[in-house]
């Protein structure tokens, strides 16, 4: 929508100026990284052995898996097991 003025006429001839400016949508990089902090919430949520530190390292959900089952000292296709119920479709 763009932005601009809107003349309105009102009684007596008296003029009220109203003053519109454009919504701005939040763009794919933006949407991308509050797609990526709630994931990774999600992760922290679930293995809480995971500093916050170690959650913003990760980068694929491979690295994620292999830290679970390192971390939690399950076999990895455990781990990715319970990864993508977390992940649901989803990445980092």
């Amino acid at each position: 929508m763009p932005g601009g003025e809107i003349d309105i006429h009102g009684a007596a001839g008296s003029n009220l100026v109203i003053k519109v400016r454009p919504v701005e949508s939040p763009t794919k990089s933006a949407i991308a990284a509050s797609a990526k902090k709630a994931l990774l919430r999600e992760i922290g949520a679930r293995w809480r052995k995971f500093s916050e530190t170690e959650l913003t390292l990760f980068s694929t959900k491979d690295d994620v898996v292999r830290q679970v089952a390192m971390l939690y000292g399950v076999e990895k296709s455990q781990a990715l097991i319970d990864v993508d119920a977390v992940f649901k479709g989803r990445r980092l």
